[in-house]
């Protein structure tokens, strides 16, 4: 749980959830083009090394859809490539913003918000919820 004190406000809110059968159909199509234009190579790695890659895969990109809709920048102004999915020495995940993205961010916003992120995923869904404040 995320305590957040009294009157914080809630700056955006995204989320967004995709079928596992669904990615693995789009990385059937065009294979490691598609993982290359979604995924950061650090992603890659990561969720590649595992022995199921498919439930981290689509975590992340339910983050990176949930962080567009929760912006307001959208796709094509954040681009998926323009942010990534790293965890915590504890497991938690977290948002990391390329330059351009926090740009867009600190323009419409005034300021590059606090971002709290929570993925779930079960044998064939992946979920992502972003919620951004000040």
């Amino acid at each position: 749980m995320i305590p957040l004190p009294d009157n914080v406000p809630v700056l955006g809110m995204g989320v967004d959830i995709l079928e596992h059968a669904r990615l693995q159909r789009a990385i059937d199509r065009t294979g490691q083009a598609f993982l290359d234009r979604i995924f950061t190579p650090q992603e890659q790695a990561y969720c590649l090394a595992k022995r199921n890659p498919l439930p981290s895969l689509a975590n992340r990109f339910c983050a990176k859809e949930a962080m567009a809709k929760a912006s307001g920048l959208g796709i094509a102004r954040m681009g998926l490539a323009n942010v990534s999915v790293a965890n915590r020495d504890d497991g938690a995940p977290f948002l990391i913003m390329e330059e351009i993205c926090r740009d867009r961010l600190k323009a419409d916003f005034g300021r590059v918000p606090t971002v709290h992120l929570s993925l779930s995923d079960s044998q064939s869904l992946s979920i992502a919820v972003i919620l951004l404040t000040p």
